[in-house]
């Protein structure tokens, strides 16, 4: 696994933005049943930030996953995460499940890097009450 992660951080630590919006796509692993995770986690340390922000709205799912997950970096190195936590809140109740999931896999993602950084995240995160799509009785 490190080595296949090492590949993909070779291969597309210089890519321009279009080439590294195709690389990410055919590499992929979709359409099929399962994305590709590692690959997931090199873009969210790689992918430069203005192209984070443009994957969030992106319509293609992984491209949008890659954006999220990306932007759990940006949120442990700024200096005020509140308008990035909403958008990972965001994130965490869009109608894609595998953005849904992208949004998780940001949080531990925070987690691992501050100390206390997951339980002020979760904190600000919306209550399972509060997303539409599940329903409390």
């Amino acid at each position: 696994m490190v080595e296949v992660a090492a590949r993909y951080r070779a291969e597309s630590t210089d890519l321009a933005p279009a080439e590294l919006a195709q690389y990410l796509t055919r590499h992929s692993g979709l359409p099929g049943p399962r994305a590709n995770l590692t690959l997931l986690e090199v873009a969210g340390d790689l992918v430069p930030e203005p192209l984070i922000w443009s994957f969030l709205d992106e319509p293609a799912e992984y491209l949008a996953c890659c954006g999220v997950v990306g932007l759990g970096r940006l949120i442990v190195i700024a200096d005020d995460p509140g308008t990035l936590i909403q958008r990972l809140t965001t994130a965490a109740s869009d109608d894609r499940w595998r953005v849904r999931e992208a949004a998780a896999i940001a949080v531990q993602r925070i987690g691992d890097i501050v100390e206390g950084a997951y339980a002020r995240v979760v904190r600000r995160h919306r209550t399972m009450r509060d997303l539409p799509h599940y329903t409390v009785s």
